[in-house]
């Protein structure tokens, strides 16, 4: 199943995409900081690869509750559906930034550009590798 991966920030959004659903692949980063704009460039994307799925970060606290963050991304969530017209799925990122930094060995203060594509990628890998693995 092709599916999009996305790690919404209030200024950057990564893209990640698999054609395949086994392994998640980087694809670009969206710059814009209203959620309007955001919304439509991902499904711009969405509809470009023929995604079949979006799978959105959703941060949730390390304690189980949802904060602001994560009322934020059901809002999208709420838009991407609408906008998109496919099935959009909230899937946990906690720690995903951080692993995406690991992976990279990248400075957490100056790269901060370069890991939001690959968080996304660690996103979708996660929703890949506990939900679709299962299905095949």
């Amino acid at each position: 199943m092709k599916m999009l991966g996305v790690d919404f920030g209030d200024s950057r959004t990564g893209i990640a995409f698999t054609e395949t659903g086994i392994y998640a692949d980087a694809v670009c980063v969206i710059f814009s900081r209203d959620i309007e704009n955001t919304c439509k460039k991902i499904t711009e994307k969405a509809k470009e690869l023929k995604a079949e799925k979006i799978i959105l970060g959703y941060p949730i606290n390390m304690d189980d509750t949802i904060g602001e963050r994560g009322k934020r991304s059901e809002l999208v969530a709420k838009r991407l559906r609408k906008l998109a017209e496919i099935e959009v799925v909230l899937w946990d990122e906690r720690l995903t930034t951080n692993e995406a930094y690991e992976l990279l060995k990248l400075n957490k203060k100056k790269d901060k550009s370069k890991i939001d594509a690959v968080a996304a990628t660690v996103i979708l890998q996660s929703y890949i590798d506990n939900t679709e693995r299962e299905m095949l």
